[in-house]
């Protein structure tokens, strides 16, 4: 399934006008994603074309374009000639931003303290970042700027901002970017519109009905991981460590340390139904080499199941692991048999781990991948 970037630049591609009702639904659309699901406390897109009086003359400015949202034109250059903050900065260069400061302090604080602001998407490019201006929501540690674009010309900038620091990524700069292209789109498209109104409102329609927010693209999904406490402890460790390579694409939240007060099954189901992906190994010891299936985790793998909206064929949002069913039983569920990652074992009973890591790399990185 496309993700809700995906689907955005998808339908800009798609479309030749955007009349004015459905270019505010799409903005709006794009402001709930990111305040939503991202947790971005503030969000704006600017565009030029605006002229305001300084002195004798009329010099360029930006403006929201925001529906509904009360004008703030604002010049691009100070009185001598630098940059009136980081949206006129990005604008001018045409340069996406990811800024933070150096010492992880809100941007507006390290602003007033003349402290050092660090671009980490075009690093080698920005030189120094102006003050930060705009500090209208919140008080954000990490603001992003995408240049907007109709071919080589950047007609506006779009600004996402998060009160915490966020590390910047490959996941998230491709959201950004995808994101960010198809809203340049949109506001030309707007701009432009003469006709064909009604397959616009059909082909919005049927984004809104289809869009999914998915539960994240900045910050790394996470995955769930539900073993028993009787588990075999060397396929735990194995797990774990393939697991530890994937660092950079998910969180791993582990339910052997959720120690936080309270319910520790109602804290396991928050935690599933906010996981991304999932992986439940059944198998736990049942005397001498023999294994039977955890309750615990087959209940853990049937919520799994229902709120990934996954296949019995494809594994495509949780990863079943159990023992071979000549040492733990036939499967406790009707999956195709090819679902299963059977924990491989030598003549000995020992464990394979190199053909067990092997295994989890190959399961764990088609379901982690982000297409472009």
């Amino acid at each position: 399934m496309l993700t809700s970037a995906q689907l955005l630049k998808q339908l800009a591609l798609s479309v030749d006008h955007v009349a004015e009702a459905e270019y505010a639904r799409l903005i709006d659309l794009v402001r709930s994603y990111f305040r939503d699901t991202e947790r971005a406390c503030f969000f704006d897109v600017v565009i030029d074309g605006f002229r305001i009086e300084r002195g004798n003359q009329l010099v360029p400015a930006l403006d929201t374009a925001i529906p509904e949202r009360d004008s703030a034109v604002a010049s691009i250059f100070n009185e001598d000639g630098t940059y009136r903050g980081q949206r006129a900065f990005c604008y001018d260069k045409g340069l996406p931003l990811w800024i933070t400061a150096d010492n992880s302090a809100p941007l507006r604080e390290t602003s007033e303290t003349g402290g050092t602001f660090i671009d980490s998407w075009s690093t080698a490019r920005s030189g120094r970042i102006p003050a930060y201006q705009f500090p209208r929501q919140g008080d954000p540690r990490t603001s992003v700027l995408y240049p907007l674009r109709y071919g080589p010309r950047v007609f506006g900038v779009m600004v996402v901002e998060f009160e915490d620091e966020l590390r910047f990524t490959a996941r998230a700069k491709l959201l950004v970017s995808q994101i960010g292209d198809a809203v340049s789109r949109i506001i030309w498209l707007r701009e432009t519109t003469k006709n064909q109104l009604q397959d616009t409102q059909r082909a919005v329609a049927e984004v809104s009905r289809e869009i999914r927010f998915d539960r994240g693209g900045i910050r790394p999904p996470t995955l769930f991981l539900a073993y028993s406490s009787r588990a075999d402890n060397e396929v735990v460790g194995e797990l774990i460590g393939v697991l530890d390579g994937y660092c950079d694409e998910i969180e791993v939240v582990d339910w052997s340390g959720m120690g936080a007060p309270g319910s520790v099954t109602s804290q396991i189901r928050e935690a599933i139904s906010q996981a991304s992906f999932g992986i439940c190994y059944f198998s736990e010891s049942d005397g001498d080499n023999a294994f039977t299936d955890n309750p615990n985790v087959l209940f853990e793998a049937g919520m799994l199941h229902a709120t990934k909206h996954d296949t019995d064929e494809q594994p495509n949002g949780w990863i079943p692991i159990r023992e071979d069913k000549a040492l733990a039983g036939d499967p406790p569920f009707d999956f195709a048999e090819r679902r299963f990652v059977i924990v491989p074992r030598l003549n000995d009973g020992r464990l394979n781990a190199p053909a067990f890591r092997e295994r989890l790399n190959n399961v764990i990185s088609a379901m982690v991948k982000v297409d472009p």
